[in-house]
């Protein structure tokens, strides 16, 4: 399915073009000339935005995982925004969000390790002891 998008993605865009030049170059009546190149700009419209991706099935099993991952990718932005904030302004209550921040990561990668591996649907087989282990390491 991933290679049908990928080509989707590419000939739908050179469709498009191919109608807009036949709609000037070879159509002789106007009004068919603007069907037709209305028709062509719908069909670019579709492959340049991936319109087409909703009509086709999905792919994924892993949408706990992938949720998680989404979670985590929003908390390295608003690290970033924040570290970039304690570097223009140092302040005490900055750093305390970004220690918080860095505490919110850990435990998001701790739900991604209990995920991974789990098609949507199903529980984990193995209950996975990654926050013992975890507290265990860092009282080391």
């Amino acid at each position: 399915m991933r290679i049908f998008r990928k080509f989707l993605a590419i000939i739908l865009p050179i469709l498009g073009g191919i109608l807009l030049l036949y709609s000037a170059v070879v159509e002789p009546t106007i009004q068919r000339q603007f069907l037709i190149l209305g028709i062509g700009f719908i069909v670019i419209l579709v492959g340049a935005w991936r319109l087409f991706h909703g009509l086709l099935p999905n792919e994924r099993r892993f949408f706990k995982l992938r949720g998680e991952v989404d979670a985590f990718v929003k908390l390295v932005r608003h690290l970033n925004t924040e570290s970039y904030q304690l570097k223009q302004n140092a302040s005490l209550h900055r750093s305390q969000v970004i220690q918080d921040l860095q505490n919110e990561m850990h435990a998001a990668v701790d739900r991604m390790v209990e995920v991974a591996g789990v098609p949507s649907g199903s529980e984990p087989s193995v209950a996975l002891d990654t926050q013992q282990e975890y507290d265990q390491a860092a009282a080391l």
